[in-house]
């Protein structure tokens, strides 16, 4: 019989059995399989210990290790240190705003796209080339474009529908009354004495504004900075223990604070993250709001909130490039200025084409109220004069990235500003309309600033860092080239 090279090539790897018979294939991989188990069997050895399987011998390890611990005294120690260390766990303040569970806000139904694809349509053949700053897309493609050429489209927005107002704002920019900005804020956080108590606040918040009559002077403190160990035992001795001190003044996370300079009360200001003004009288007893009234004038971040001298306006402006006015005397809030593209309908107002990146910061020109300051996220800083003659002052690019803050020196020459780029640097603000502009006099941080403010009195300059730094510094203005140390 002739056999083939294949099967020859088979029956030699067949084993033979004791009888001299050819095993068949399944009992040769049965019996393999087998002498495997045998030779890997307790192979898994720990401290002297043989284990039949991985998962016995790593349960031996995390024993060893418990007991070694245990032994070691380091549970106990680590046991009582949290005691020492870790405050009780306390409850949340229940005073100032309550959210009602059964007025929940009704949710938004987003509107499912549809794809043109699926349904058959022709493709327009447009797509994003490249994105730059102030809203400014550069769009490819042939359908709608001649001869395959970019085209530059100034914020558009396909994949949205558009705002109901320009860039997403909480209205047109008319005023809003009182009952209006706190009906803004959703019936989660309102109910039916919201509206009535606020303007009662409103009225007696009158009275605490601050005239030149009164004869009531502020100040800066003689001395604010002390030596830095009685500085640090004063910090160390504040607390919070008692929780009248603390209350829920916006709904959501707080980006900036301001104070009313009323010399007989204390009224705390707090703007959130979705464009809600708290107002807290700290002294208030009432059961109802603990003092607390919201309102809901913007639709983006409050970037700042800050009262006049006299304390009878409240500045705010947010994320989205509005900037109003809370007058008491007329008990709404009044839209101030907006920055806006350049579209054709825009070109009479004064904010026309100043959309550039989001509005950071502002501050009022205390030299003259009815001027402020505000910057931006891609480093500007403008000069508005709201005056008779409503005008921009100066629009300069001081830094490369956004500025956080800017602070104007009581003797009106210099103003500071301070940011992401890690700079604080403080100008000449009669020559900051030159092209050739620098800095008087810088100071360097390791990571970003996130204020720079001078004192009253423009002695002293305080900053703050995201490297957990508080510097105040003497006389900064006064300095040349880059401050290398502070005074404190």
């Amino acid at each position: 019989m002739v056999r083939t090279r294949r099967q020859i090539g088979v029956d030699s790897e067949m084993p033979v059995g004791s009888d001299g018979g050819n095993l068949n294939q399944h009992d040769a991989m049965k019996k393999n399989e087998s002498s495997s188990n045998l030779e890997t069997k307790a192979t898994f050895q720990f401290q002297g210990k043989k284990f039949s399987s991985y998962e016995e011998m790593v349960k031996a390890k995390r024993q060893r290790n418990v007991d070694m611990l245990k032994s070691s005294g380091l549970l106990e120690a680590s046991a009582k240190l949290r005691e020492v260390t870790l405050p009780a766990k306390k409850e949340a303040s229940k005073r100032g705003l309550r959210p009602d569970r059964k007025r929940k806000e009704a949710p938004s139904v987003t509107v499912r796209r549809k794809s043109s694809r699926l349904a058959g349509e022709q493709s327009d053949g447009i797509f994003v080339e490249d994105e730059r700053r102030g809203g400014i897309v550069i769009l490819g493609g042939s359908s709608g474009i001649n001869n395959n050429s970019n085209a530059i489209v100034n914020n558009i927005n396909y994949a949205q529908d558009k705002d109901e107002f320009f860039n997403g704002r909480i209205n047109d920019g008319s005023d809003l009354s009182v009952m209006e900005a706190i009906e803004k804020a959703g019936s989660k956080w309102v109910d039916e004495n919201s509206v009535s108590l606020a303007q009662q606040f409103v009225s007696s918040l009158k009275n605490e504004c601050v005239n030149s009559t009164d004869g009531v002077v502020v100040h800066s403190p003689k001395s604010i900075v002390t030596r830095e160990a009685s500085l640090m035992s004063q910090v160390q001795n504040l607390t919070l223990e008692d929780e009248s001190c603390v209350a829920k003044v916006v709904p959501d996370r707080i980006y900036s604070v301001a104070f009313h300079p009323s010399p007989h009360k204390v009224i705390a200001v707090a703007g959130d993250k979705k464009g809600h003004v708290g107002l807290w009288d700290v002294d208030a007893s009432s059961q109802d709001n603990n003092g607390v009234h919201l309102f809901k004038p913007h639709n983006h971040p409050i970037s700042n909130v800050q009262w006049n001298s006299n304390g009878s306006k409240l500045l705010t402006s947010s994320y989205g490039g509005s900037i109003r006015i809370f007058d008491l005397q007329q008990e709404r809030f009044i839209e101030h200025f907006a920055t806006y593209d350049n579209s054709v309908e825009y070109k009479n107002k004064l904010g026309f084409d100043l959309l550039d990146g989001w509005m950071q910061f502002s501050c009022l020109d205390h030299r003259n109220e009815d001027c402020f300051f505000y910057s931006t996220s891609y480093g500007d800083v403008v000069h508005i004069d709201m005056r008779k003659k409503s005008k921009i002052t100066f629009n300069e690019n001081l830094s490369a990235k956004k500025i956080n803050s800017v602070s104007l020196h009581p003797n009106g020459n210099h103003i500071c500003t301070a940011g992401l780029d890690c700079n604080v640097n403080i100008w000449d603000v009669r020559n900051l309309k030159s092209s050739k502009s620098m800095p008087l006099v810088t100071q360097h941080s390791t990571k970003s600033i996130n204020s720079a403010f001078f004192s009253p009195s423009g002695r002293h300059l305080l900053t703050t860092t995201m490297a957990d730094n508080i510097d105040i510094i003497t006389d900064a203005h006064l300095q040349t080239d880059v401050i290398k140390n502070p005074t404190h």
